[in-house]
């Protein structure tokens, strides 16, 4: 009885444990002008407090990514695209899953100059 009462408590605390590192951050990114989502964006995710753990996402069609079985930590969050200012953000995640909406501003352009060979 007591063996079984002591493997069902192991088994709780084991479930808790594995729950609490199952936290996720999501959002979409889109032209901030336009609203239209932004396809194959990169989604860079960098811990700060262990700049060896760094993820990286490509955006859907519809401009949303997920990055999932994360831990409690704080984190650089950076979107680039082609034609795009890079957005920059710190996130927390505490005990809860964090949804973001990223509006993305067309970058100045700039254009190159001949080269002769």
């Amino acid at each position: 009885m007591i063996r079984r009462l002591l493997l069902v408590c192991v088994a709780l605390i084991a479930l808790t444990i594995a729950k609490a590192q199952d936290r996720k951050i999501s959002g979409t990114v889109t032209d901030q002008q336009t609203k239209a989502p932004l396809a194959s964006a990169t989604v860079r995710l960098a811990s700060l407090s262990d700049s060896a753990s760094t993820r990286n996402e490509l955006t859907d069609s519809a401009g949303r990514f997920v990055f999932s079985g994360l831990s409690k930590d704080s984190f650089l969050l950076t979107v680039s695209y082609i034609g795009y200012s890079r957005v920059s953000r710190i996130i927390a995640v505490d005990t809860s899953d964090v949804s973001l909406k990223i509006a993305a501003a067309p970058g100045a352009s700039t254009d190159l100059s001949t080269v002769v060979i």
